[in-house]
């Protein structure tokens, strides 16, 4: 074979490998019914994810995308992945970094920026930071990305306090104000907005703002009353601004109060196990709060942590708040391996659910 022939050969090799890698498979929504194509990512803006098939540019409402299946990213992106399982969080977040520089295959610099905020804010206080730039890059960079939403949450998740996460919460209610994204993005924004205001002890702000969550998801299900797919989203959401509301009133030390609203939590969800969860949490964390019932409590949250296992959110709750009590138990002198038990629980919350709230405190309150 000539060098000519040679180069082209290695030349065509490459584009179809970078044709490869940029194919996606889109799940979306048609005249009612989920429908599938694969074919190779162009753009995704919040209008519209572009790709191509066969040659010919076709487009998909991006309200309308229920999920986005990317394909092999960059060798940076996927060495980051790797050390990622690996719990090497350092040297996954090196590769993020770097993958963030990548242009082919389309995607995988804006998924790089959004891994390596997450990667960075599981590294707690010395991470936030980086947690931080890697959002404002993000957001930068792609100012009219389908994620945006998603961004601009995480940007207030991993805000110092309310007064900076003010202008990407106020993003997002006017992105779905104006239809633009869907109403859900904005109970979102509502609840992390809430959960800041509550790590920052400004209880009033966040009792508002869990009832403007709640209006908004409220309202967010009335109007996408149609679309089945987000529902359950909805009304986790209407369940995760009732339990804010609840944990206003335990941060307020008002035990007889919280103990009422959740007893009527309880009540109201009745055979649906999700709310039974939520509202189980809260009677044992109010026992927690309230002296002489901790063993009261970890029996409380034991049980949540057996039928919550496929809830995330209330899983995590649970979780973390078994290592609370077990470590408060050791200290008491009435569980000789408490302290153990509870760095397990506590480890626990931050492999499984590393993302969420309860994580961030147990990273914080080891």
């Amino acid at each position: 074979m000539g060098v000519g022939r040679l180069l082209t050969s290695i030349l065509c090799l490459t584009l179809l490998s970078l044709t490869a890698s940029a194919q996606v498979t889109i799940t979306h929504l048609r005249d009612g019914a989920s429908r599938e194509v694969t074919g190779t990512l162009v753009a995704e803006t919040l209008d519209q994810v572009r790709y191509d098939l066969g040659g010919r540019d076709r487009s998909v409402d991006t309200r309308d995308v229920l999920a986005l299946s990317y394909g092999k990213g960059s060798s940076a992106f996927e060495q980051a992945k790797a050390l990622l399982d690996q719990g090497d969080l350092d040297g996954a977040l090196a590769q993020f970094a770097a993958a963030a520089g990548d242009s082919e295959p389309t995607w995988v610099a804006s998924q790089a920026l959004l891994a390596q905020a997450r990667t960075s804010a599981r590294l707690g206080q010395r991470g936030l930071a980086d947690a931080r730039a890697a959002v404002g890059g993000f957001l930068s960079r792609f100012p009219e990305h389908r994620l945006l939403p998603e961004a601009h949450v995480l940007a207030i998740e991993f805000a110092a306090s309310a007064t900076d996460a003010q202008a990407s919460a106020d993003a997002v209610v006017a992105l779905a104000d104006a239809g633009r994204i869907t109403p859900d993005w904005r109970a979102e924004a509502l609840l992390a907005l809430g959960d800041l205001h509550l790590e920052n002890s400004d209880l009033r702000g966040a009792s508002e703002t869990f009832a403007a969550a709640e209006r908004a998801a409220t309202a967010g299900a009335r109007e996408l009353s149609g679309r089945e797919d987000l529902a359950p989203r909805l009304a986790q959401q209407t369940l995760r601004a009732r339990v804010g509301s609840g944990s206003c009133l335990l941060a307020e030390n008002d035990i007889n109060g919280a103990r009422g609203f959740y007893s009527q939590l309880l009540r109201d969800g009745k055979g649906d196990d999700i709310v039974s969860a939520a509202a189980g949490n809260g009677l044992a964390e109010c026992d927690f709060i309230e002296g002489g019932k901790l063993k009261e409590a970890q029996l409380g949250f034991a049980r949540v942590s057996l039928i919550a296992a496929g809830q995330p959110e209330e899983h995590a709750r649970s979780l973390y708040y078994l290592g609370r009590c077990y470590a408060a138990l050791a200290d008491e002198g009435t569980e000789p391996n408490g302290r153990a038990t509870a760095t397990a629980y506590l480890q626990e919350v931050q492999d499984r659910y590393p993302n969420t709230r309860w994580a961030r405190l147990a990273r914080e309150n080891p």
